[in-house]
């Protein structure tokens, strides 16, 4: 899908990290003057309590899908999970993910870890993370925003 974002435009991004059961969500914004801001909304993340239940995955993914509405991102990004080996991500981490990349109206994308912890290890982050655990999304959002890789 093309984004609507142009230049000169401001651009409003979702970063999404999946912690086994958990989405967590960080909504950020670069402004025209390029001014990079979180968009403090009262949704912070997303518990899918039984993924064998038709009911409350229906659920989790009509909620999320409602949130991605209310924003209107111009990009969703995934932080990507490791698929095998020690630090392997849980199985229902994989079912969420697959859920998101459903959604119809914007592609979701991925980024790996190692692309943030190489960016942060040279380049400071510029605003205060309001809760810990929204930390890595926050990071992949920043990130996006900061590399201006925003598709004309």
């Amino acid at each position: 899908m093309e984004s609507k974002t142009k230049q000169n435009e401001s651009t409003k991004l979702i970063a999404l990290d999946i912690d086994k059961a958990k989405l967590i969500v960080c909504v950020l914004q670069k402004d025209e003057s390029n001014k990079i801001s979180c968009n403090d909304s009262d949704f912070k993340y997303i518990i899918l309590k039984d993924d064998k239940d038709s009911r409350e995955i229906r659920n989790f993914q009509t909620t999320i899908y409602d949130f991605f509405d209310l924003i209107h991102a111009d990009r969703i990004v995934i932080l990507a999970r490791q698929m095998k080996g020690r630090f392997k991500a849980a199985s229902v981490s994989f079912k969420i993910e697959s859920l998101l990349q459903c959604y119809p109206k914007v592609d979701l994308e991925f980024l790996a870890p190692q692309t943030l912890k190489a960016y942060f290890k040279k380049n400071e982050l510029q605003l205060p993370v309001e809760h810990a655990y929204q930390e890595d999304a926050f990071k992949l959002g920043y990130y996006l925003l900061q590399q201006n890789e925003i598709s004309n």
